[in-house]
């Protein structure tokens, strides 16, 4: 019984650890997209008011 238990919290654990891992990589990808959107933005002004 108390192996049953065990094996079950281990599921758990290593299932809470890919869900980890998941929002992670997904704050990741957002931070980078959010990088690059002011990049483009901050080209793009440079680019009409003749700072470039």
């Amino acid at each position: 019984m108390l192996e049953r238990l065990d094996r079950r919290f281990d599921a758990m654990d290593q299932h809470w650890g890919m869900l980890s891992q998941h929002h992670r990589q997904d704050f990741q990808w957002l931070i980078a997209i959010q990088v690059a959107t002011v990049g483009c933005l901050l080209t793009a002004l440079a680019r009409g008011f003749h700072w470039l």
